[in-house]
């Protein structure tokens, strides 16, 4: 078992790694909340570059690591 991360819009932004009990996973839960609030967020979102002076704009996904 394992949980996913949701933004306030319900988007999913992580997934955690499976655990082999509730329990685990809880604990896991837990520790996302203590820790997340102040962690530094290390932006890996790729971006298209466009020729000719146009707008940079986000690709299809994103990746986030809390470090």
């Amino acid at each position: 078992m394992n949980f996913n991360l949701k933004a306030v819009n319900g988007q999913v932004i992580g997934t955690s790694e499976m655990y082999e009990s509730a329990a685990g996973r809880d604990g896991g839960i837990a520790s996302v909340k203590t820790h997340a609030p102040s962690a530094t967020i290390d932006d890996k979102t790729v971006y298209d570059i466009f020729i000719h002076s146009r707008p940079l704009r986000p690709a299809m996904y994103s990746t986030y690591r809390l470090l």
